[in-house]
């Protein structure tokens, strides 16, 4: 069975066409599911400026993120960074 130059090229363009469409972006909300993303807990140091620091900290990282100061078994206050969506 042979394949011909107009099936090769035809099979090429689908995949350039869909290829797109599945690739799977780095958000972690898609369409239709909610995918639940753990808080991503950082160092002490955002902290040490109040909570505004700890907000600017994970803003910086994704405009999607808020930050929240919270305690940890060190006796430290960490800055964890959660989806706004939550």
């Amino acid at each position: 069975m042979a394949i011909t130059k107009k099936c090769f090229a035809a099979f090429v363009l689908t995949l350039l066409f869909v290829m797109p469409f599945v690739y799977c972006s780095e958000s972690d909300n898609t369409y239709g599911f909610e995918i639940k993303q753990e808080d991503k807990c950082y160092s002490p140091e955002p902290c040490k400026n109040g909570p505004e620091g700890c907000l600017f900290f994970c803003a910086r990282i994704a405009y999607d993120l808020y930050g929240e100061c919270i305690m940890k078994p060190d006796h430290q206050k960490h800055c964890c960074c959660v989806t706004k969506t939550k």
